[in-house]
């Protein structure tokens, strides 16, 4: 109950700050050039709080926190007094019509830039993409990577942190040819060249499948000892009596010869009671475990509350930080790699090199939300800085009903020099709405299968 309840709360204060802040693009713009703002709404419904300002616009906090919207004064909407006629928003000219409508989007842009520029000022911590244990007949075995390597970038494109490497990665959704991968041994300084070949990358993937998976990568973990350092307040391995110190020995009688080993026994095992000896000091101790149930990433898995000993290795995690203006230009720099990607996805979705699986809905986004909340404020930022500049792109797409299908309406308008008919306006926000709820519908089945896998 605790879970769902984290993961409601973290999607709705996500969407809320994100919906916020694109409604108020469009607000400042109207305002901006004297266009009376009847209504401001956060939710859709009757509203739970509603104030007004000295201006007269009014401002709703709705029933239902799935949306928002900028209510204009617009002739088309009802009448409009003779006395406001110069602030309605239809007679405007075209150019403001245009702004106020790509405003909205424009500031899910810059707010995810000034989210990075933050990050980047306080400082970010980034896992290194040191790689793991190299499976054999992988495609990265047989290139030759080994494990302890740092993979220092990808077709040209430095990679600081594993996330760099897999949006590295994502770019190559569907291609065919090779990935070009730069790598250092931590002894040796001189960095070398390997290449995997791919052919429709990732297009016939499962779903859920990532690029790191599929190429054979692993994050690299050092063979820590089956040594429990802390256990948490009000999990299953407190109930179960272990204690900070225990050192795991077996389960079922099996022998566990390091800290992975016994992670692995404790997320495939939820809802299983399990037969654990640990030493104790000394004295072998008989514990009766039983891992949780929890879900993450749409997958059932089994968690005890327990911490491993901190890795004497101190090169798994690096912190980049920088100046204000260095940090202003890395953020520009990260922002237009992730709408270049989320583009090229997009694209590549459309032309079929990408299936449809991989669209995601606000089941998996607010499972996502919760997992990065739950990490702390780092990951939380980042991911809505992400996720604000999924909520620009795809607000600009030229379907009506969207802000991009009425900026086409608009630059119909422009080139023809006067407004599409009513007819043809009403097909088209008949076909946008028809559009998107297909959209959202496969966006609501991806995240059911995943679910359900």
């Amino acid at each position: 109950m605790f879970e769902l309840l984290r993961t409601v709360l973290s999607f709705l204060l996500a969407l809320g700050i994100l919906v916020t802040i694109h409604e108020y693009g469009h607000f400042w713009m109207a305002r901006y050039f004297g266009i009376r703002v009847l209504r401001f709404s956060i939710g859709f419904g009757n509203p739970l709080l509603k104030w007004r300002d000295r201006r007269g616009t009014e401002y709703w906090v709705a029933t239902i926190p799935l949306g928002g919207y900028v209510k204009l004064l617009d002739r088309r909407e009802g009448p409009v007094p003779e006395s406001l006629t110069a602030e309605e928003f239809s007679l405007r000219p075209i150019y403001q019509r245009l702004a106020v409508y790509f405003a909205g989007p424009a500031i899910n842009l810059i707010f995810a830039f000034v989210l990075y520029w933050f990050l980047f000022v306080l400082g970010v911590s980034v896992l290194i993409p040191r790689v793991g244990d190299v499976p054999t007949n992988t495609p990265v075995a047989e290139a030759g990577f080994e494990r302890g390597q740092e993979i220092v970038s990808v077709d040209g494109r430095i990679t600081q942190s594993w996330e760099d490497v897999s949006f590295a990665l994502v770019d190559r959704l569907g291609d065919t040819g090779q990935i070009r991968f730069e790598v250092m041994q931590a002894d040796r300084g001189v960095p070398r060249v390997l290449t995997v070949p791919i052919e429709r990358f990732l297009s016939d993937a499962p779903r859920d499948a990532s690029p790191l998976d599929q190429l054979g990568l692993a994050v690299f973990e050092p063979r820590l000892p089956a040594l429990i350092a802390e256990v948490m307040a009000g999990g299953s391995a407190e109930r179960a009596g272990l204690k900070g110190g225990d050192r795991v020995l077996s389960v079922d009688g099996k022998p566990i010869d390091d800290w992975s080993a016994w992670v692995s026994v404790v997320r495939e095992n939820p809802g299983r009671s399990l037969a654990v000896v640990v030493d104790r000091g000394g004295v072998l101790v008989d514990v009766e475990l039983t891992p949780e149930r929890v879900d993450i990433d749409g997958s059932r898995v089994g968690r005890i509350g327990a911490k491993a000993a901190k890795p004497d290795d101190d090169k798994l995690v690096r912190v980049v930080r920088l100046g204000f203006f260095p940090a202003a230009g890395a953020a520009a720099l990260k922002t237009w790699d992730r709408i270049s990607m989320t583009l090229m996805t997009l694209g590549k979705m459309v032309m079929g090199r990408v299936s449809v699986e991989n669209l995601s809905g606000p089941i998996t986004i607010a499972q996502v939300a919760a997992d990065t909340a739950r990490y702390g404020m780092e990951p939380f930022v980042n991911f809505l800085a992400y996720l604000s500049i999924s909520l620009g792109i795809l607000n600009l797409l030229p379907i009506p009903v969207l802000d991009g299908g009425h900026i086409l309406f608009g630059l119909c308008e422009w080139l023809r020099g006067k407004p599409l008919s009513e007819r043809i306006q009403q097909i088209g926000l008949g076909f946008g709405l028809s559009v998107l709820m297909v959209f959202m519908a496969l966006a609501f089945y991806n995240d059911l299968m995943r679910i359900a896998n």
